[in-house]
């Protein structure tokens, strides 16, 4: 339920927090976001809030053509 999926978001964070602190700096590029469903833009939500994940640049990309009305 919520628990597993808050550990899920913790365990993706942490592992951001690992590699990014390893390099200069990470790019996270998300492609096709206008067939994100609400828990990929949950996750997303969750790691952009943590202030804690050095040097990481998040990049979203869709098609507003494809974007469902």
């Amino acid at each position: 339920g919520k628990e597993s999926i808050s550990q899920m978001h913790y365990a993706i964070r942490r592992l951001l927090k690992l590699i990014c602190s390893h390099l200069k700096g990470t790019i996270l590029f998300i492609d096709d976001l206008q067939w994100s469903d609400t828990a990929t833009l949950d996750l997303l939500k969750s790691i952009v809030s943590d202030g804690e994940i050095p040097s990481l640049l998040i990049v979203g990309a869709y098609r507003e053509d494809e974007v469902p009305e």
